[in-house]
């Protein structure tokens, strides 16, 4: 008896054991996963180099969404023939599958005409300052190269009604088309503050806010509550994180428009924001 016991405590380890091996040896198939960045050249505006991040995969498919370009490349680099915004996208594939990754890519031709009349702040000259609420806690500093945006005396946060609220405009005149507003921006620890730009019909009016009121479009934005981290401490482009579904796009119809920065709430960081390059092109 004690033979037979044996023997079954052999077998049933026997079967633990293979099937332990079995589920070791089972193993889902890798599905490919598309991921890239991209980078523009700093020697050359039109040209892109892209860093892929996906897995999983054995083949790669770049198409640059210009109607031309394509690659099969891991990380290729691409030269566009013209400014605009463009789709670019990469599949992933290995016999598991493929996958799909996109992102626009922001082109800035050097030779596109920017409506935008002292972008680079050479002096105050084609910008109007006004306050956008009537506490008059808002400066614009336009000196060396740049626009700077700051308070006049530090008030507490939730101080509504004294907070900061100012800004710089001025008059474009389009033909329809699409444009691609954009500036460089450099911020310190924002707390309850935003940044954005508008384009509009409506003239700025001296002690108002600037809005959908005015028949305006808001193409750019910063703020504490729904940007997130991103906006503090950063130096670059402000397309390139703007929120609230604001890439610096707009579509238009021919006629005379205001194009807005205004900046205001408390806490703006250190040393306030600062602005330089301010480029509006027509890109369709």
């Amino acid at each position: 008896m004690k033979n037979i016991f044996k023997i079954w405590i052999l077998i049933a380890g026997v079967s633990i054991v293979s099937l332990s091996s079995c589920k070791k040896d089972y193993s889902e198939p890798a599905i490919p996963i598309a991921s890239f960045q991209y980078q523009i050249s700093e020697t050359n505006e039109m040209e892109v180099v892209f860093r892929n991040y996906s897995k999983n995969a054995t083949t790669y498919s770049w198409n640059f969404g210009d109607g031309m370009g394509t690659s099969t490349e891991f990380e290729p680099s691409y030269i566009f023939t013209e400014g605009g915004l463009f789709t670019v996208t990469l599949t992933a594939s290995s016999n598991e599958g493929s996958a799909e990754h996109s992102k626009e890519v922001l082109i800035k031709d050097p030779e596109a005409a920017n409506y935008i009349l002292n972008g680079e702040f050479d002096d105050d000259s084609e910008w109007t300052i006004i306050q956008h609420n009537a506490a008059n806690n808002g400066v614009v500093t336009i000196a060396d190269g740049v626009a700077n945006f700051d308070e006049i005396e530090d008030v507490p946060p939730g101080s509504w009604g004294s907070e900061a609220h100012v800004g710089i405009n001025q008059m474009v005149a389009v033909e329809a088309g699409t444009y691609q507003l954009d500036l460089d921006i450099t911020t310190g620890v924002l707390e309850e503050s935003w940044f954005e730009v508008w384009v509009g019909k409506g003239e700025p009016t001296e002690g108002l806010d600037y809005n959908e009121d005015n028949d305006a479009q808001k193409v750019l934005s910063f703020n504490a509550w729904d940007c997130g981290a991103e906006n503090s401490n950063y130096s670059g482009p402000m397309s390139e994180v703007s929120c609230q579904g604001t890439d610096g796009s707009v579509s238009l119809d021919a006629g005379n428009y205001y194009v807005v920065i205004r900046c205001g709430g408390f806490g703006l960081g250190e040393g306030g924001i600062t602005i330089d390059n301010v480029t509006m092109v027509k890109v369709d």
